[in-house]
């Protein structure tokens, strides 16, 4: 795997869509950039998809990777997707926290919390 590629797993179940997100740092602009659209094809394989994000292992996102989260969430809700994010560690919900994303995400502790609030 290039070191510009996203260390991503993804898994489907019935009409849900998880991305584990697998990489401990989201600050390099290219591996975000690729990341953005793997996530971004990937929405756009289903304009229906039910996609949970899961941020467990992610320590640290930078604005760049946050911005893709927003780029993200306004592509599901013009396909009449849904989108969660889940299982995220103090650092990144700090983030979301003091930017005002938080209020913008559906966010779940738990993988298994965020596919049944679907």
């Amino acid at each position: 795997m290039s070191p510009y590629e996203p260390n991503l797993r993804i898994s489907r179940r019935d009409d849900m869509t998880q991305v584990d997100v697998l990489d401990t740092s989201l600050t390099d602009e290219l591996a975000i950039r690729n990341l953005g659209d793997k996530l971004e094809e990937l929405v756009g394989s289903d304009p229906q998809m039910r996609l949970v994000l899961n941020f467990e292992a992610v320590d640290f996102m930078s604005s760049t990777a946050l911005g893709v989260l927003v780029g993200l969430r306004k592509r599901v809700e013009h396909n009449d997707a849904a989108l969660r994010l889940c299982a995220l560690g103090p650092t990144v919900r700090q983030a979301l926290e003091i930017t005002g994303l938080h209020t913008h995400f559906k966010i779940l502790s738990t993988a298994e919390e965020a596919a049944s609030s679907f």
